[in-house]
């Protein structure tokens, strides 16, 4: 979030795709919490500012972002801020010397329906067969990174891939399956694991 008012909604939409012109009625569909009239009021003043530009067309006027404004490239970062912590996520586990066999962020981070003050969650499956220190040190240094990335706490589910098999009818198992987004490993592993159950 850019910020929470009805300008971070708009240049949300308007930077996650920069080179995109959009109608105030589509900035205010994808925006989903603003009525069009307040967008196009928005929009009009970000004009103003010259972070947003202007132009208009058969149907009236279209939006798009300044890329030439001072703003835009710290505009356009803030709004892929989930793009980037993902990508981040998925980095550092795989450097780990055995990585997990499966990895998702999981709960209202991933339903992007997180507040402020929520915890994100992680959910990994730890591979069989380890029995040093190294994963709990890993996840450690990855819950303190990601805290650090976000502002938020960090919180990690693990279990080794047999202990999913055996707890495939846990709500926890079957939420992650629905809402969970993946940072690493097979796309399939977990709907192979947990979807096949009744």
């Amino acid at each position: 979030m850019i910020t929470p008012s009805a300008d971070g909604d708009v240049l949300q939409v308007v930077a996650r795709a920069p080179q995109a012109w959009h109608t105030s009625a589509a900035v205010a569909r994808i925006a989903g919490t603003r009525s069009q009239e307040g967008v196009r009021l928005v929009l009009n003043r970000l004009v103003e500012q010259g972070i947003v530009e202007r132009e208009a067309d058969t149907q009236g006027h279209r939006f798009r972002l300044n890329l030439d404004h001072l703003a835009s490239d710290a505009v356009i970062a803030i709004a892929r801020q989930w793009e980037t912590f993902l990508s981040r996520l998925t980095l550092e586990v795989e450097s780990w010397n055995r990585p997990p066999l499966y990895g998702a962020v999981f709960g209202s981070a991933a339903r992007q329906d997180m507040k402020a003050t929520s915890d994100i969650d992680l959910f990994l499956v730890r591979p069989e067969g380890l029995t040093d220190d190294s994963w709990f040190e890993n996840v450690t240094v990855l819950e303190h990174k990601a805290s650090r990335w976000t502002g938020n706490d960090v919180r990690t589910l693990w279990m080794d891939g047999s202990e999913v098999s055996e707890r495939v009818r846990e709500t926890v198992l079957r939420d992650i399956l629905r809402d969970g987004v993946r940072i690493t490993g097979d796309p399939l592993w977990l709907r192979r694991v947990v979807g096949g159950s009744r």
